[in-house]
């Protein structure tokens, strides 16, 4: 998100200076909100709970503000814009980290923007660390990893329809309603879009990218089952093209971005423990490439700036992953190697380059690593049930999340055809249960009267 507040701002509808630079914004990042007075900007900015935002401020604030501003966690980084002078600027980015550039114009304003954007969205991919007591003590392990573990098994089981397809295009076009960067490539996808361009899709850099990655990096669920196809085509890709390739010899893939101190500090302690990347993970075999991206958050001084050095042997890793030569958007002009989503790693080592600057040494796990079978094993245990329906309830109740349930069920029974009677009636059950937990017994009994109604209705008594 981009919060513009700049008391001279010229909101009217007519105003196409106004209009046009609020175009190039969204050409970067899809929401803008725009304010003129500060009270009703920190009144949002203080509502905002679980997204990060970059912040412009123009001209007439003065510092005190901008460093009130600035203490906000979630505000990642303040552009001035025809602030002050430089001076004036050189002395308020002494006061606050924060602060990023002194612009003249909204073009350079744009081209940095979308630089940090770029390295905030590598910065902020989840990943889990699973220690030594967390593979056999579960009240250890992250739920955010369960989680992650289960949701990509459901998205991969699924079968999906046409009309999933039709739906999400629907939910794009109110996402990025007067967005005229977006709208006409959301056009172009519902015209073109197959399975096997899932890759060329994926790494246009478009709004494919940026929501199917904020969604797994937030675990919005509605936002990931509306994309769940989309994530089941993209693993399938990845998985047809490591079936075809032909990797003989070990070789090493990087991956440079920041990592919050507290995290970093999580790693130091996980020595040989397994690390998860919780999203579709981009790395290059090109090592100057990745370093520039640590060296980047290195310069950031909430970041430490990590240089992540992959070890894999094609001859025992069974985890797909794909050079995207000559089948991503923009070609090879990073040399860049796409692991599918939840990839787990080994960690080996790790070693200090400067005094902010890390490179953490992994290796590619397989399935015969004896951790793994028995971290599975132990999550299979808390997870029971004959479909995935029922391992997510269990996962859910296990982690108390009764809310997340719910939401997880009610965007299941969304996306679901109604044609699948089985599978919509154990939803409506499975709600009934969740609210009947919560005490809301007037919902509980209208989704076990819809799913006694669909079953009576529609499945007969012998159906297995």
């Amino acid at each position: 998100m981009i919060i513009w507040l700049d008391p001279n701002l010229n909101q009217s509808d007519d105003d196409e200076q106004t209009r046009t630079v609020i175009m190039h914004l969204r050409c970067i990042v899809n929401c803008v909100e725009t304010f003129v007075d500060f009270d009703r900007c920190i009144n949002y900015i203080t509502e905002i709970k679980d997204e990060e935002f970059f912040l412009i401020v123009s001209r007439l604030l003065n510092d005190h503000i901008i460093i009130l501003i600035s203490e906000m966690t979630n505000l990642l980084t303040i552009y001035l814009l025809r602030y002050s002078n430089q001076s004036d600027y050189e002395r308020l980015a002494q006061q606050c980290n924060k602060v990023k550039g002194n612009f003249t114009c909204i073009e350079s304003l744009c081209g940095v923007l979308k630089k940090d954007v770029n390295h905030f969205e590598k910065d902020l991919t989840p990943i889990s660390t699973i220690t030594f007591s967390a593979i056999t003590n579960m009240n250890e392990l992250e739920p955010s990893f369960m989680y992650s573990q289960l949701l990509k098994e459901i998205l991969l089981e699924s079968e999906y329809e046409d009309k999933n397809e039709t739906d999400f295009v629907q939910f794009c076009r109110l996402l990025y309603d007067n967005n005229r960067h977006e709208l006409p490539t959301i056009e172009g996808f519902e015209r073109n879009y197959t399975p096997k361009s899932s890759i060329w899709w994926y790494t246009r850099g478009c709004f494919i990218y940026a929501m199917i990655n904020k969604a797994l990096r937030t675990q919005n669920i509605h936002v990931i089952m509306k994309m769940g196809f989309f994530v089941r085509d993209l693993h399938r890709q990845i998985e047809v093209f490591y079936r075809h390739a032909n990797h003989c010899s070990p070789f090493a893939v990087y991956r440079g971005q920041g990592l919050l101190h507290s995290e970093f500090e999580k790693m130091k302690k996980n020595k040989h423990g397994l690390v998860s990347f919780n999203s579709f993970l981009s790395t290059s075999t090109d090592r100057k490439v990745a370093y520039l991206y640590a060296d980047s958050a290195a310069q950031n001084p909430n970041m430490m700036g990590i240089l992540f050095r992959v070890e894999i042997d094609p001859s025992i890793s069974t985890v797909p992953f794909t050079s995207l030569n000559n089948i991503s958007y923009f070609g090879d002009t990073e040399k860049e190697i796409l692991f599918s989503i939840h990839t787990i790693f080994r960690m080996t080592s790790i070693e200090q380059i400067e005094s902010r600057l890390w490179q953490i040494n992994l290796m590619l796990t397989d399935d015969n690593d004896q951790q793994l079978i028995l971290l599975k094993e132990n999550i299979g245990k808390v997870t029971q049930g004959p479909t995935w329906l029922h391992r997510m309830a269990q996962l859910m109740y296990y982690m108390g999340e009764f809310d997340k349930v719910e939401e997880t069920f009610t965007s299941l029974r969304e996306t679901t055809s109604l044609d699948n009677c089985q599978l919509v009636a154990e939803i409506h059950h499975q709600l009934g249960y969740i609210n009947e937990k919560k005490d809301d017994l007037v919902a509980a009994f209208s989704h076990y009267q819809q799913s006694f109604d669909i079953f009576s209705t529609h499945i007969l008594p012998n159906d297995p």
